[in-house]
Order: C-alpha cells, then sequence, then structure tokens
C-alpha cells in the first residue's frame, strides 16, 4: 500500500514523501528514483488487551525541513488512536533508518512526544514547531472521541507541548507566519 500524505521540496529537485500507508519516509530524487528514508514499524498499544491488538501503526502525515537543516516528520498512531504521537528528526541524507521510541541518538531520534493525531507540521521563524492535531482525545468509540481538533507548539529548546488553540473541527494542515 502507499498514501502519499504530505511532502517536502530539497530544493535540489528532490522531495521527501510521508507514505501514510507504508509508515515510511522516501526520497524521490528528480529522475524518479524512490529511496527509503527511514520505517516507522509498529508500537505497543497503550490499551493492549482492550481493543485493537497489541500494537499500533506508526503513522507519518507531514515532512518538513527544520531550521537546522534537519527532516522532521509527525506522525499519528493508527487504531485505536489512543497513543501519544510523535515528531522524528532525521539526519539529512539518511536512508533505511528504523526509528525507536524514545532514541536520543542516531540518524533519526525522538524529538517530540506528548501530542495526538498529528497531521501537519510547521515551524516559525524562532524554530518553534507547531502541528495541527486532529483531535487530542482517544479514537472513534473511545471515552473523549468526540474532542475538538488542535494547534499545538513544541518548544525548539524544551521539547514541551502546549496546545495554543482547541476547538478545531477536523484540521487537515497548518502553516505559520512571522505573526
Amino acid at each position: 500500500d502507499s498514501n502519499p500524505y504530505g511532502s517536502a521540496a530539497l530544493g535540489n529537485g528532490s522531495v521527501l514523501v510521508a507514505d501514510a500507508a507504508a509508515n515510511d519516509l522516501l526520497h524521490v530524487a528528480p529522475d524518479g528514483t524512490i529511496e527509503t528514508v527511514a520505517v516507522f514499524p509498529r508500537a505497543p498499544n497503550v490499551l493492549f488487551g482492550l481493543i485493537g491488538g497489541p500494537t499500533v501503526q506508526a503513522v507519518p502525515t507531514s515532512v518538513k525541513i527544520g531550521p537546522d537543516g534537519a527532516w522532521y516528520v509527525g506522525e499519528l498512531r493508527g487504531f485505536p488512536f489512543a497513543n501519544p504521537s510523535h515528531i522524528w528528526r532525521i539526519e539529512p541524507g539518511s536512508r533505511n533508518v528504523h526509528r525507536a521510541i524514545g532514541a536520543t541518538s542516531g540518524p533519526c531520534i525522538d524529538w517530540a512526544t506528548g501530542l495526538r493525531h498529528v497531521v501537519a507540521i510547521a515551524f516559525d521563524t524562532d524554530g518553534n514547531l507547531f502541528a495541527s492535531q486532529f483531535g487530542p482525545g482517544p479514537g472513534i468509540g473511545l471515552p473523549g472521541s468526540l474532542t475538538p481538533g488542535s494547534v499545538a507548539r513544541v518548544d525548539s529548546v524544551t521539547k514541551a507541548v502546549t496546545v495554543v488553540y482547541t476547538g478545531l473541527e477536523e484540521p487537515g494542515g497548518i502553516a505559520v507566519d512571522n505573526d
């Protein structure tokens, strides 16, 4: 399966593609050659034993080039949508990286967590990351499943997550300007 959900131009004619169906980040060269940058495998399910089986998918939904030149990937977690989402930081030029939850070194680190259902990311001029979240609560049929979407800010230094706006109905993107 493939679902090219998010993309970022690299400036040399190449494009990074967040493939939400295959759970990976791809590099597409100008000649159409496709290489796997990173694979986002299943993660433990916080609701193990209740519904959804023992693991959930890590679904990459967005990719941006950060102010430091690194590649940042936002994700949401698969059904039952109760696991926290992560923001991954990948060293430019990386290929065939497999990420690990909590990784703090290597070509792919767990840069920030504590978000929910990340569908898009963007950076401000201070290097803070903003994420649109489809909804902060658990998935369909679970308590809190009707919670609204929101925008969260991830501090560039502390990685603290703060919800800065809520009440959105099914947000699908985000853009940040100088204000």
